[in-house]
C-alpha cells in the first residue's frame, strides 16, 4: 500500500508540474507579444533607423495618401471659397509639396545604368501627368463656379434694369406712392452690392483659373525635356496652356517669365528679353525674371 501511494504521488506531481511549465510558457509568450507591441507602438519609424518596422514604401504610401487629401481640401477651398484660396495662397503651398516630390526624386550620381535610368524617367513621369491630372481637375472645378457665378450675374444685372426701368416709370406716373419707390430703390440697391460681390468672385475665379493654367504649362514643359532627349522639344503643349492662362488673367507675370525662358531655349533672346519685361510691367510681376534679364 505504501509503494502504490508513492507511486500516485510521483504521478500527481508529475502533472502538476507540467501544468506549470506549461503555464510559464504561455505567460511567457504573452510578455514578449506585449513587449513587442509596445516597442512597435512607441518605436520611431524613420527611414534612417536601421530597426525600423514600417517600410520606405508604406511611409511613402502614407505621404501619398497626406498629399490626397491636402489637394482635395484644396479643391473644396478652391470651390467655395475663391477668395480666401487667393490671400492663402494655398496653391502656392502645394506647388511646393509637388515641386519638392519631383527635386527629390532628381537622378543620383550612382544612376549609371540604363535601366536605372530608365525606371526613374518612368516614375518622373507618372508623377508628372497626376500632377498634370490634379491641376487640369481643379481648373475644370473652377470652370464650373464660374459658369455659375456668371449666370447669376447676368440675371443680377438684368433684374436690377427691370427695377430701374420700373423705378424710372413709376417716378412718371402720376399718384404714385412714396412707400413703392422706396422700395424699389432698396430692391435696386440690394442688387448692386450684390452684382458687386458676384463681380469679385468672377475677377478671382479668373485668377485662380489662369494660375492653374500656368502649373499645368510648367509640368508639360517639364515632361516635355523629359521625354524629348535626343530630339528638340516643341513647347506646343505648354505654350497652350500659358495661352489659356492669359486669356482668363492676362496680369500674370509668371507666365510671361516662362514663356520667356522658351524663347531663351528656343534661341530667341529678343523675344525672351521682351517676355521679361512684360512680366516685370504685370501687377502680378514675377521678381525671378529681373535675373532672367540680366543673364
Amino acid at each position: 500500500k505504501k509503494k502504490k501511494k508513492k507511486k500516485k504521488k510521483k504521478k500527481k506531481g508529475k502533472s502538476i508540474e507540467d501544468i506549470e511549465q506549461s503555464a510559464s510558457r504561455v505567460q511567457a509568450l504573452k510578455t514578449k507579444w506585449k513587449d513587442t507591441k509596445e516597442k512597435t507602438q512607441h518605436r520611431v519609424r524613420t527611414r534612417d533607423d536601421p530597426n525600423c518596422i514600417e517600410s520606405s514604401d508604406r511611409i511613402a504610401c502614407h505621404v501619398e495618401r497626406d498629399i490626397h487629401n491636402v489637394k482635395a481640401k484644396s479643391i473644396e477651398l478652391c470651390r467655395d471659397f475663391p477668395i480666401v484660396f487667393v490671400e492663402k495662397k494655398v496653391d502656392v503651398v502645394l506647388w511646393k509639396v509637388i515641386n519638392s516630390e519631383l527635386q527629390t526624386s532628381m537622378p543620383s550620381p550612382k544612376m549609371t545604368g540604363e535601366e536605372d535610368m530608365w525606371k526613374w524617367k518612368s516614375k518622373q513621369r507618372s508623377k508628372l501627368l497626376e500632377s498634370i491630372q490634379y491641376y487640369t481637375d481643379l481648373a475644370h472645378a473652377i470652370e464650373q463656379r464660374l459658369t455659375e457665378r456668371i449666370s447669376q450675374w447676368t440675371s443680377c444685372q438684368s433684374s436690377q434694369q427691370a427695377l430701374s426701368i420700373c423705378s424710372h416709370s413709376s417716378n412718371a406716373s402720376e399718384g404714385a406712392s412714396l412707400s413703392v419707390t422706396n422700395d424699389t430703390t432698396a430692391t435696386a440697391q440690394e442688387r448692386h452690392s450684390a452684382a458687386r460681390q458676384l463681380q469679385k468672385q468672377i475677377d478671382a475665379y479668373y485668377l485662380l483659373q489662369g494660375l492653374q493654367f500656368a502649373r499645368i504649362g510648367d509640368l508639360q514643359r517639364y515632361l516635355e525635356r523629359l521625354t524629348a532627349s535626343e530630339s528638340t522639344p516643341s513647347w506646343n503643349a505648354a505654350m497652350e496652356s500659358y495661352a489659356k492662362g492669359l486669356q482668363c488673367d492676362p496680369g500674370i507675370g509668371q507666365i510671361y517669365n516662362n514663356l520667356g525662358v522658351i524663347a531663351y531655349m528656343s534661341g530667341d533672346d529678343f523675344l525672351a528679353m521682351h517676355q521679361y519685361m512684360r512680366a516685370l510691367s504685370t501687377p502680378l510681376h514675377k521678381f525671378c525674371a529681373h535675373e532672367n534679364l540680366l543673364a
